[in-house]
């Protein structure tokens, strides 16, 4: 009686009434439980653990401008892409022409867009663009570039 009146002190000073063996037992069985709930298909979520999902990102897939150069008065050229975890799309250009940039909702996988370059008054250069389509996710965004000519004389369709 007297060695137990001794002991329980030395373990209260050294982390409580259970003292070490208590403790070393306590995460023994602590490790021993979780292994066994492991075992039993137990997820992490049920021991309190939340794990992260991630959002996708927004991706570009076969950007093109049909025609790539436009060789006619009155001429315009469909730019379309395939995308995925996207919420909309924005066409711009530089240099920039009249209507864009614009942005189109494209949710479905794929979008595309008819555009109508100025007209080109130069007899003998081509005016070169840079279409940019640029993907916005729910975090994110994507960006890709076309080339798209105007042929002299070309272009200055109208919608």
């Amino acid at each position: 009686m007297e060695w137990a009146y001794r002991v329980r002190p030395a373990d209260d000073e050294r982390g409580g009434a259970m003292g070490t063996r208590g403790v070393r037992w306590a995460a023994i069985a602590g490790v021993a439980v979780v292994a066994v709930a492991t075992t039993f298909g137990v997820s992490e979520a049920a021991w309190g653990k939340t794990t992260k999902t991630k959002t996708p990102k927004p991706t570009i897939a076969g950007l093109a401008a049909s025609p790539a150069i436009i060789t006619a008065a009155g001429g315009s050229s469909i730019v379309s892409a395939t995308v995925a975890n996207a919420t909309s799309c924005t066409f711009s250009s530089t240099p920039t022409f009249s209507g864009l940039p614009v942005t189109v909702t494209c949710s479905s996988g794929s979008v595309s867009e008819t555009l109508y370059p100025p007209l080109n008054t130069s007899t003998k250069k081509s005016v070169k663009y840079k279409i940019e389509l640029t993907v916005s996710g729910s975090t994110k965004s994507k960006s890709k570039k076309v080339k798209l000519k105007v042929g002299p004389g070309a272009g200055g369709g109208s919608s």
